[in-house]
């Protein structure tokens, strides 16, 4: 019963709930380290009306094993509700390394996952933060990733962002290179 309470119904995987009460706990914990992942399909609601929900509870689940498939076991993967995941990586990477990586996932994904729509402009938007000090809460996270999330959507969606500190923001003229497309 336990596992039913934790986790998604649709996809198996963890649910939010669970993650909430995971994060926080992993966030007590000295030190702290790891990456957030905001991930949301972009036009899935164009698929759901033109393809039917059937095909876009498929396309979930699809994209919920392909996660599973693409990166670790320990990560953590979660589906938060309707088309918007999470992932959470519990260590850090260097951002080169997640750069190459994001941009790998949603070049496949887009090759495994949304090839069975070509005629529905299905791709991901993907915010990402490391955890720091200043983020060190699951809210501020959450947040901090949501916004990078926007920031991929609002510059042409298909793409995916890392958040900057402000310290860093302020120094950067451009940020066109977190900002990346798969085109």
């Amino acid at each position: 019963m336990q596992q039913q309470a934790s986790t998604d119904g649709l996809t198996g995987l963890m649910n939010r709930v669970a993650f909430a009460e995971k994060i926080q706990q992993f966030l007590t914990q000295e030190p702290a380290e790891g990456i957030l992942l905001l991930i949301d399909i972009d036009n899935f609601k164009c698929l759901n009306d033109t393809k039917g929900h059937m095909a876009g509870d498929q396309v979930l689940r699809d994209f919920a094993q392909y996660m599973n498939q693409f990166f670790r076991s320990c990560d953590w993967k979660v589906r938060l509700g309707g088309d918007e995941f999470v992932l959470f990586i519990p260590n850090n990477m260097e951002r080169t390394v997640l750069e190459e990586k994001l941009t790998q996932f949603q070049l496949q994904v887009k090759q495994v996952v949304f090839c069975s729509y070509p005629d529905v402009p299905l791709s991901l938007s993907i915010g990402a933060c490391y955890i720091n000090p200043e983020l060190s809460t699951y809210s501020a996270l959450y947040q901090a990733a949501d916004e990078a999330m926007y920031v991929a959507k609002h510059t042409g969606k298909g793409r995916w962002y890392i958040h900057q500190q402000k310290d860093a923001q302020e120094q950067q003229t451009s940020d066109s290179a977190a900002a990346q497309t798969n085109a």
